[in-house]
């Protein structure tokens, strides 16, 4: 099975949806000085990186709202690689339209050119990313190929906690359903609309639990040093925005940072 075709196809044809959704809202914080695409913590944990005047590469970037997000704020060059063509295509039109210079390809992030490898101080993965990846050591392996010797590896993923949470679950009692451990992805033809909830008829899109141990582990293989490491309470996912409001706090999101060796 390929399961990286399979979720192009599901990303291709989600991109409409997204567009409709949060275009507009996207280039508003790209266009307007003062705002961009990431929230306080990950700001706190990107200017701790010193990003500003360094080169960053974005993984599984989506419409690259982020990467040049980090272009804005002062970042000397920001590349993004996503596999969804569709989403590729909106974000080179959102950085024509916000004037920000970032350079984006449509590509398996497994089969990145060797051309790009050790070109970048910061590569960034955000929310929603490692969950399409079968195997993360290869993701990783992918990682450490980019990153220029004390490059550094930054993390803004929802938590692994959260696959196990009902998507309906409530605040004051919030019910398990998932399965930890899960070896088989899951499959979902119901659309990747998570903007709008919006449900519509997909080509099938297939998504692995990672558990916390196996993520921080792949890293750990690929010979990084794990410098830093958060656990926080806020959802990030927009799949349980309400439980970060919960009695008992949960953990919906972490951040990581980790350099290569030189």
């Amino acid at each position: 099975m390929d399961y990286h075709d399979a979720n192009r196809l599901a990303w291709n044809a989600g991109e409409s949806h997204h567009r409709e959704a949060v275009f507009d809202m996207v280039l508003h914080q790209l266009k307007t000085p003062g705002l961009s695409c990431f929230d306080e913590y990950a700001l706190t944990g990107l200017e701790g990186l010193d990003f500003k005047g360094k080169t960053v590469a974005q993984l599984a970037c989506n419409n690259g709202r982020e990467v040049m997000s980090l272009v804005k704020l002062g970042a000397a060059r920001g590349v993004g690689f996503d596999i969804s063509e569709t989403f590729i295509e909106q974000g080179r039109e959102l950085a024509e339209k916000s004037e920000i210079e970032c350079e984006l390809f449509a590509t398996d992030i497994t089969n990145i050119e060797v051309q790009f490898n050790g070109q970048f101080d910061i590569v960034l993965v955000t929310v929603g990313a490692l969950g399409w990846f079968e195997d993360l050591t290869v993701f990783f392996g992918k990682v450490v190929e980019l990153l220029k010797p004390g490059g550094d590896l930054f993390i803004y993923e929802q938590h692994p906690f959260t696959e196990m949470l009902d998507l309906k679950a409530a605040v004051e009692a919030p019910r398990l359903t998932g399965d930890y451990f899960k070896s088989e992805p899951y499959r979902d033809t119901g659309g990747l609309d998570y903007y709008s909830g919006e449900f519509y008829d997909s080509p099938p899109a297939y998504w692995f639990v990672h558990t916390f141990s196996t993520a921080m582990q792949a890293i750990i293989d690929q010979g990084m040093q794990i410098s830093c490491i958060e656990e926080f309470e806020h959802d990030i996912s927009n799949n349980w925005p309400h439980l970060s409001e919960a009695v008992l706090r949960l953990p919906l999101c972490y951040q990581l940072t980790a350099k290569k060796n030189i």
